[in-house]
């Protein structure tokens, strides 16, 4: 996954990057510099959370009830 922008005229992007092997996320900051993208920082995530709302309550059958 990756982000893009322009600040102070320079382009940035930011990559999130994960090796298949490997279970560890990284943050990627790069800046564009004569076309090509350079590295600026490379940091591992450590507390990484996805949030997604839980939707097994929403899924799950309903008992019908008599009346």
């Amino acid at each position: 996954m990756s982000f893009s922008e322009s600040t102070n005229n320079q382009e940035r992007r930011i990559r999130y990057v994960k090796r298949q092997d490997n279970s560890q996320f990284w943050r990627v900051d790069e800046s564009r510099h004569d076309g090509s993208w350079q590295v600026e920082t490379v940091e591992p995530i450590e507390n990484l959370q996805c949030q997604q709302p839980d939707i097994t309550d929403a899924l799950a059958p309903k008992a019908e009830s008599a009346v």
